[in-house]
């Protein structure tokens, strides 16, 4: 019996290799090999198609898509920056100053800052919508500069990068800053009509999230919604405005006292807890010349000196020392800044 592996000749009967050890065993088995079979429809199509035919089409096909297919792939591919210029793409004109491209650089960059400070600046306004569109513009313009120059760049190219670049910076950045000061910290608020101390037109904003961790504090001026004793509204006026009724469901207005304080206006002073304090709330001429209110447990103290109703019920006390108690779950945030119009551009103090 022959070795199946080092061929040696070994007498019948073993059961392994005399010389290497290898197993007779399979010398032996008969294995049974069924080869797979054309179907009919196979059989006929090779009939009817030379086989030399039909494998040239095949193979002319795959390379014809072969190369449509890489040719798309490389005129729509984005060039990528390298890695020491990728991290720096997040300020506009940084990456250029790291390639040594200065005068690019800082103009990208003053550029860009200028808008951003304008922007935040006139929060809430036309102008600062108009400059934060303008500084995502020079952004978005910066990195699609650093990657032309990162190789030939030909039409198509540029379009798909342009498009590229600015979902990637909107979804990254501007978006989620966006909705921040929207909805956040810079929550504008836009008076349709005169309500001292504020006018027409003025623009200020709130800070939804000044409270998250914290309470608020005596003298802080703060957006609220007034009880139902606050929402006296003159008859003679009627709706000045669409927005009208805004000022009649959010005010702002000054934390006098905090849960538990005794608050005492006499004669333009306000003493708290029988010390004297320098600030008042925003229109104090239209309190009653005095005043004695012992702030419950769950409730703030804000006078509502900017409502209508205040304008209407100066001298009635009874009016002062129901609309002044809020819940504070009705403070929704503070107010810190006044940014239109230019002229009257300061902090809510």
């Amino acid at each position: 019996m022959q070795c199946p592996s080092c061929r040696f000749e070994n007498m019948p009967g073993l059961e392994s290799c005399g010389r290497c050890g290898t197993s007779l065993a399979l010398a032996t088995a008969a294995i049974d090999v069924h080869p797979p079979r054309a179907s009919r429809v196979s059989k006929r199509v090779r009939r009817a198609v030379p086989g030399r035919l039909l494998y040239r089409a095949r193979d002319a096909a795959i390379e014809a898509w072969r190369t449509i297919t890489s040719s798309i792939i490389e005129d729509s591919r984005i060039p990528l920056p390298e890695p020491g210029i990728l991290s720096r793409l997040i300020v506009p004109g940084w990456a250029h100053l790291h390639a040594g491209l200065r005068v690019r650089g800082w103009s990208f960059l003053v550029a860009y800052l200028f808008l951003l400070l304008l922007a935040l600046t006139r929060w809430g306004t036309s102008m600062g919508s108009i400059a934060a569109g303008l500084a995502f513009s020079v952004h978005a313009s910066s990195v699609m500069d650093v990657l032309i120059r990162q190789g030939t760049v030909r039409f198509p190219r540029m379009m798909a990068m342009a498009l590229m670049v600015s979902l990637v910076l909107a979804a990254l950045f501007y978006a989620p800053a966006g909705w921040v000061l929207s909805y956040g910290i810079a929550v504008p608020i836009v008076y349709a009509h005169n309500a001292p101390p504020f006018d027409r037109d003025d623009v200020v904003l709130i800070n939804r999230w000044a409270y998250a961790l914290t309470s608020p504090r005596r003298g802080d001026v703060v957006q609220f919604r007034p009880t139902s004793a606050g929402r006296i509204v003159d008859p003679n006026l009627q709706a000045l405005h669409v927005r009208w009724v805004y000022e009649q469901t959010m005010l702002i207005d000054r934390v006098v006292g905090l849960p538990g304080d005794r608050v005492v206006w006499d004669g333009g002073k306000l003493t708290i807890d029988g010390a004297p304090v320098a600030w008042a709330p925003l229109i104090p001429g239209r309190l009653p010349p005095r005043l004695e209110i012992d702030v419950p447990t769950d409730c703030y103290l804000i006078l509502p000196t900017t409502s209508v109703g205040a304008a209407n019920a100066a001298g009635v006390e009874s009016y002062w020392k129901t609309a002044g108690l809020i819940p504070g779950d009705d403070i929704l945030g503070v107010a810190y800044l006044r940014v239109a119009p230019i002229t009257r551009w300061w902090l809510i103090r």
